[in-house]
């Protein structure tokens, strides 16, 4: 058999790590951990908690304040900041 490179040498060994790590595991008797709840609850979870969701009730009044900047309707200056 020809001399195995150092990579596949490596690449045999973390194998080889994994399985023996794998199978420690299921010798211990616990079951792994179920996720709680089905995929469709955990992807509303993810959405509804999600920042566009949490800002999305502040974009009408954003998009109005910013045609009344671009108006001129309103000015976006404090008082002693700007000087005109």
């Amino acid at each position: 058999m020809p001399p195995r490179s150092k990579q596949a040498e490596r690449n045999a060994e973390r194998r080889a790590a994994k399985k023996g790590a794998k199978e420690a595991d299921e010798q211990d008797g616990e079951p792994a951990a179920e996720p709680s709840g089905g995929f469709a609850e955990r992807a509303q979870a993810l959405v509804l908690g999600s920042v566009i969701v949490e800002t999305a009730p502040l974009i009408p009044d954003l998009v109005q304040e910013g045609i009344a900047i671009i108006k001129g309707e309103k000015n976006t200056c404090a008082a002693k900041s700007c000087s005109q």
